[in-house]
């Protein structure tokens, strides 16, 4: 492998990582800072967190009876579903 490849996969690692955004940057920065404790609590945590709030949008989603209905023949049906008392 030559440098100019080695440079091309360095940077496209450095763009995937930093793709979803501040999360990774916040692990990547305790991470490097010798604070792995710190990295693997918060690591752990922002996973339960993103668990439970796609448990709760799930099962809440899942209560609604508008949404559970067999699916609607148009837009003005899914309208009146939606937004009509």
């Amino acid at each position: 492998m030559n440098y100019l490849d080695m440079l091309s996969y360095f940077m496209t690692l450095i763009a995937i990582s930093l793709a979803p955004g501040p999360v990774v940057l916040m692990l990547m920065v305790r991470a490097a800072s010798n604070d792995v404790a710190g990295a693997v609590s918060f690591a752990v945590g922002y996973a339960i967190g993103g668990v439970a709030i796609i448990s709760a949008v799930c099962f809440g989603l899942n209560a609604d009876k508008k949404l559970t209905d067999p699916a609607p023949k148009s837009a003005r049906q899914l309208y009146c579903r939606l937004y009509c008392p």
